[in-house]
């Protein structure tokens, strides 16, 4: 990029259109950065009080993180962050990261950061854009324009900036529906073998693979045409089986090893599954 390693442009306009019910889209800030040292960057957005908004950060090149929750999310050249600040991440540039090349747009009309989390509700906050897709073209229209300080007709504006939102709706769906369907069931099928002992639950399968809970639960029942609770009881109770078939521990104490608070709803739950209940099964083997 032929810019400077930053370039923050405001918003000229931005006390006619920040709370404005109609040119609600237009962003108060657009920019570019390019960092070379880790320890040049670091934003934890809790930090970061004041006014809600929402902010756009796209990886031209290189690698940054967004560290949420425990969790570490990769941003590698293609991938997306879309967030309402202030919130419990941070983005940074990670250690072993040679540089982090990005631009960014921020949203603060309330009306638009709405619009916004409907839209994190459903995509998460990390996805795959094409650089040459229709979204980045409205992202670098909109940062041209603000550049070139252009923004004559507010309204023309703010329906490039909805439609930016719109095309990241289009084709990060697009992406995602693409995605290996084994892959996203291997990660799932690995977290919870790892966690047989643990009540594994939805909404921490939905953060372990970068989704939210409601479209995590969508896209698992396409893939694999059962409900993530199915999926993580049936596991659990097919390693119940395998334990009590080899012996050597008592049925509450297999329940117990599975994350079963309630021996008998573990009863209950392997009858259902087996046609046979875990004592029967028991005398059985």
């Amino acid at each position: 990029m032929d810019f400077p390693d930053s370039v923050h442009y405001l918003n000229p306009l931005e006390s006619e259109t920040m709370r404005s019910p109609h040119a609600f889209c237009i962003p108060r800030r657009c920019g570019y950065e390019l960092h070379r040292q880790p320890s040049d960057y670091y934003n934890h957005a809790m930090r970061r009080g004041g006014q809600k908004r929402a902010l756009f950060k796209y990886t031209i090149s290189g690698r940054g993180a967004m560290h949420s929750r425990g969790r570490v999310v990769p941003l590698k050249a293609g991938n997306a962050l879309l967030a309402v600040i202030p919130d419990d991440f941070a983005y940074l540039m990670p250690k072993d990261s040679e540089k982090w090349e990005f631009m960014f747009i921020s949203f603060w009309n309330p009306a638009a950061v709405a619009v916004i989390e409907k839209i994190i509700s459903e995509l998460g906050n990390v996805f795959s854009l094409s650089p040459d897709g229709g979204a980045m073209r409205k992202a670098w229209a909109l940062f041209e324009i603000f550049r070139e300080g252009r923004i004559a007709d507010k309204y023309s504006v703010s329906g490039i900036g909805y439609e930016f939102l719109m095309r990241i709706c289009r084709e990060a769906s697009s992406a995602t529906d693409k995605e290996d369907d084994n892959e996203l069931l291997r990660k799932v099928s690995s977290y919870c073998f790892r966690h047989l002992n643990h009540p594994v639950t939805v909404d921490e399968l939905a953060k372990h693979c970068g989704y939210s809970r409601w479209y995590f639960s969508k896209l698992f029942h396409r893939l694999s045409n059962r409900t993530p609770s199915e999926f993580i009881m049936g596991m659990k109770l097919d390693a119940s089986l395998r334990c009590l078939r080899e012996g050597g521990l008592s049925i509450k104490e297999v329940a117990r090893l599975y994350g079963f608070e309630d021996p008998g709803y573990f009863s209950r739950s392997f009858r259902i599954r087996f046609g046979v209940s875990p004592g029967k099964f028991y005398k059985l083997n």
